[in-house]
């Protein structure tokens, strides 16, 4: 029988983050620190291939001794992903026991098929391995305090992306980077849209994983009104931006080519645009929805401009506040709660 999930998708906790920013200029290349003595142990679990390879298990009591064994070997992963992401171990999902159905999501014909997806996609993953590593030595680089970073992929069959698994673990989710012509996504309603299905590919894969790493790490925003969500929102994708300063910016930012020169060419007229509309102070959702989360466009702006401008121009903030106050650390900077205060002190004026 196959089984119909609930589509739970999220961009991720980050969501109202995913924008595109101009790239580096030659200055910031200049100002890359060297970070190849930085000692940082990066872990990597391939869980979905542990699981999946339990589906060549013919018999249900040796694929109940398979699954338990997993679990000894990853007590936490394994009932983290059992309990939340596939629901086996909801207690009205499984009243008795929870082994039958996870027999069942890894030997379903639809799952098993986005998971040998997933592998060929995959099958080579030493260049996102070491594109994990060199992040996570700028991640120690800027952090030194916190703890080795931990990775673990597997496939939900379009449940969720990204996802901790505890304080300095990143669930990621391989069947979110399949390609955006990959056909399943057209069938999925979140996941329909291009502006979406353009980030669904496995170069997006690390830094939608850090972007949730430092989502976490910053918390929630002060307050509801533009300013808040702006600020808080430049303020991550700032410290993004110095964890991944050799990646694209279309890459990091999930805009395309076209739309990240659009935001650098129209920054000040973004900016007239959000005073214009009385909107930098104002808590509706349904009036600053756009201008901070995933959307097609910006209400009030030119048909070019892309969705979520508001974050870049909080971005734009951060950076000026930032080169005013240049003694200022990362974990100070996600330290600072006072939105209004930021901007004041950012002197922020885009050029004309």
């Amino acid at each position: 029988m196959t089984i119909i999930l609930k589509i739970k998708y999220r961009l991720s906790i980050f969501l109202l983050s995913i924008i595109s920013i101009v790239s580096c200029n030659s200055d910031d290349k200049k100002n890359i620190p060297d970070v190849s003595n930085v000692a940082s142990d990066v872990k990597i679990i391939r869980f979905e291939k542990e699981l999946f390879a339990l589906n060549q298990i013919k018999k249900e009591d040796s694929l109940t001794i398979g699954i338990r064994n997993l679990e000894a070997k990853y007590p936490s992963v394994c009932n983290e992903f059992f309990l939340n992401i596939i629901n086996a171990k909801k207690p009205n999902e499984a009243p008795s026991a929870y082994y039958p159905l996870v027999n069942r999501f890894i030997t379903d014909t639809f799952v098993c098929f986005t998971a040998d997806t997933a592998q060929m996609v995959f099958n080579n993953f030493e260049p996102i391995k070491k594109e994990l590593e060199q992040a996570g030595k700028f991640y120690k680089y800027y952090f030194p305090k916190a703890n080795d970073l931990t990775f673990l992929t597997f496939v939900s069959q379009y449940n969720y992306d990204v996802f901790p698994f505890g304080k300095d673990s990143i669930g990621i989710g391989l069947d979110f980077f399949l390609g955006e012509n990959h056909a399943d996504y057209k069938n999925i309603e979140n996941l329909r849209y291009d502006y979406v299905r353009r980030t669904l590919t496995k170069e997006h894969l690390v830094a939608r994983a850090f972007r949730l790493q430092i989502a976490n790490m910053a918390g929630e925003p002060t307050g509801a009104k533009m300013l808040d969500l702006m600020i808080h929102n430049g303020k991550q994708l700032y410290i993004l931006d110095q964890i991944l300063p050799l990646t694209p910016d279309s890459i990091k930012f999930s805009y395309t080519g076209k739309q990240t020169n659009w935001c650098k060419d129209n920054e000040s007229g973004i900016w007239a645009s959000i005073l214009k509309s009385n909107v930098l102070y104002e808590s509706n959702g349904k009036k600053i929805g756009k201008l901070i989360s995933p959307s097609p466009n910006s209400p009030g702006m030119p048909p070019e401009a892309p969705g979520e401008t508001a974050n870049f121009i909080g971005w734009q903030i951060i950076k000026q506040y930032m080169k005013r106050n240049p003694e200022t650390t990362l974990s100070q900077l996600l330290s600072l709660r006072d939105a209004q205060q930021i901007l004041d002190k950012s002197k922020y004026k885009p050029a004309k």
